[in-house]
């Protein structure tokens, strides 16, 4: 297995209060990594090689609920790399 190395220069969080992001980065990287931690993710990953950029949109959870955005994230971005 190939290592895979992640680097997040910039992570936009729009709508999400300056109190509460230091929890949202903590959760996205959580379930970035359960992500990951999938069977065949990280193969699909190490097959894109180098990606610039990447760029991905998660809409708003139903009811407004900010908890479930960081895994919705994760697997936006997961998915978007498995393609």
């Amino acid at each position: 297995m190939k290592r895979i190395e992640l680097h997040i220069d910039r992570l936009v969080l729009h709508g999400v209060p300056a109190a509460e992001r230091d929890a949202a980065v903590a959760r996205f990287t959580q379930a970035l990594q359960a992500a990951l931690a999938e069977p065949g993710a990280a193969q699909a990953w190490a097959r894109q090689g180098h990606q610039a950029r990447l760029r991905v949109a998660v809409p708003p959870a139903p009811g407004g609920g900010g908890a479930s955005w960081p895994a919705a994230a994760a697997q936006a971005l997961s998915a978007e790399v498995r393609r």
